[in-house]
C-alpha cells in the first residue's frame, strides 16, 4: 500500500489532510487534546497496515499497536509523551515485527527516524499558525525516509506446514 518512498510521502499528506477533516467533529465530541490523542492512536496503526509486505503479518502488528495505541491515548500522559510513546511503537512494530535488520542497525535507525520526526513535528507544531496537521505531516514525512534506507529488508514469511506434515505431527504425538 504504502510500503514506498513516494506512497508514503502520500500517506503523510493524507494523514494531516485527515486530521484538518476530523478535528472539528472530534474536538466537538472530546475536546482538542483527547481528540489529537485518539486521531495519533487511529492513524499510527494504520501507517503500520500499510507498510507491511506480508498483509496478515501487517494486520497483527497494526491490530497489536492499535490497542496499546488505544490504553495510551486514554493515559493521563501530557500529549508530548503519548506522541513518544506511540512512536516507540511505531518503532518497535516496524523494525521488530515487519522489517529486519541487524539489531543495532535497526536501533540506530528508528532512533534516528522517530527522533527526527518527533522534532520536525514539534517544530512545525510551534509555528506561527500551525495545526497539528503540520506535525502529523512532518512526522510521517521523515517516517518515509525509512524506505530509503539501505540493509532493511521485510521479514521472511513464517513457513508453512503442508497437511501431510502436520497430520503425521499429530499421528507422532498420539502414539508416544
Amino acid at each position: 500500500m504504502w510500503n514506498s518512498f513516494g506512497r508514503s510521502l502520500g500517506f503523510a499528506a493524507v494523514a494531516a489532510v485527515g486530521w484538518w477533516l476530523v478535528h472539528p467533529l472530534a474536538a466537538a465530541c472530546f475536546g482538542t487534546a483527547q481528540a489529537a490523542r485518539l486521531y495519533l492512536a487511529f492513524v499510527v496503526p494504520l501507517y503500520v497496515l500499510g507498510i507491511g509486505s506480508d498483509r496478515s503479518r501487517a494486520l497483527r502488528a497494526s491490530l497489536a499497536l492499535a490497542l496499546g495505541a488505544a490504553v495510551i491515548s486514554f493515559l493521563p500522559l501530557r500529549f508530548g509523551a503519548t506522541c513518544v510513546a506511540l512512536a516507540t511503537g511505531l518503532g518497535v512494530v516496524r523494525s521488530g515485527w515487519l522489517h529486519q535488520a541487524r539489531p543495532f542497525r535497526a536501533w540506530l535507525l528508528e532512533v534516528t527516524l522517530l527522533g527526527t520526526g518527533i522534532g520536525l513535528g514539534n517544530f512545525l507544531l510551534q509555528a506561527p499558525a500551525a495545526t497539528l496537521a503540520y506535525g502529523i505531516w512532518g512526522f510521517f514525512l521523515v517516517q518515509s525516509a525509512f524506505f530509503l534506507v539501505g540493509g532493511v529488508a521485510p521479514r521472511r514469511p513464517e513457513p508453512t506446514r503442508d497437511a501431510f506434515e502436520q497430520a503425521r505431527t499429530r499421528l507422532d504425538a498420539l502414539l508416544s
